[in-house]
């Protein structure tokens, strides 16, 4: 916590750790960089589910069997990797189907006068292909932050936390989002001073007052209930901007 020593912030290892306020040390930079190359994994392994997924269904299906991200789990940049995959594998199936198309059967018709009957299948195969791919191509890339299902091929809304987030009975933190309260996410924080907003970091918005000493004692004692309704204001404020 802030009152703490300044002593035990930063497990006594400054140069690694960065911790501006003495109660959430992290890795900093290092940390930082070993994620990067984390979700950086994550996203190619993504992408290639993706992209095997599609190509097939595309290919061997005729697009039965397709595998929407909102059926793996995967959220963020890991749903939109698995998107492009699928779509890269789209790309493939329309272009692989079309030379099908063109080069067993279409060709032989002119030139032959007919199709013979080892043509007809990778005529008949390379039009659905082709049908199949242009139509999942269409579709739109979605973004998600975990809080969009899918149910009956609908996207369903996330879920609001409670308009009361926090209260100790002398100070309490609201929102109002569903009243057309603005972005980014905040919290009101009533009582122990003035009205004030704060957003994700537990500090006040821009143009907000400054905590009160009561005040930052209550956002001290119920952090992790507003960062865990904050993210869910998020991944509402996310879905309704698509």
């Amino acid at each position: 916590m802030e009152m703490w020593s300044p002593y035990a912030s930063n497990f006594n290892n400054p140069i690694r750790y960065k911790d501006f306020l003495g109660d959430e040390p992290d890795d900093g930079l290092w940390g930082r960089l070993q994620q990067a190359v984390i979700n950086v994994k994550d996203q190619i392994i993504s992408a290639a589910l993706g992209a095997g997924n599609a190509y097939v269904t595309n290919q061997f299906t005729a697009g039965i069997g397709r595998k929407y991200f909102s059926e793996t789990g995967l959220t963020g940049n890991n749903a939109i990797a698995y998107q492009i995959g699928q779509k890269g594998a789209d790309a493939y199936s329309t272009i692989q189907g079309a030379i099908e198309v063109l080069g067993s059967g279409v060709d032989e018709v002119l030139t032959v006068g007919v199709a013979t009957p080892i043509a007809v299948p990778a005529l008949i195969h390379g039009t659905v292909a082709t049908v199949v791919s242009v139509k999942n191509l269409a579709t739109p890339i979605k973004f998600s932050e975990g809080g969009t299902t899918k149910s009956g091929g609908k996207y369903t809304e996330p879920t609001l936390p409670s308009k009361t987030v926090a209260d100790n009975g002398k100070v309490k933190a609201e929102h109002y989002t569903r009243s057309g309260d603005h972005g980014p996410p905040h919290v009101h924080v009533k009582g122990g001073g003035p009205e004030t907003k704060v957003g994700q970091n537990g500090k006040p918005t821009d143009g907000s007052p400054e905590l009160t000493p009561t005040q930052q004692k209550f956002v001290n004692e119920f952090k992790s209930d507003i960062r865990s309704a904050l993210k869910k204001i998020g991944r509402w404020y996310n879905y309704n901007r698509q």
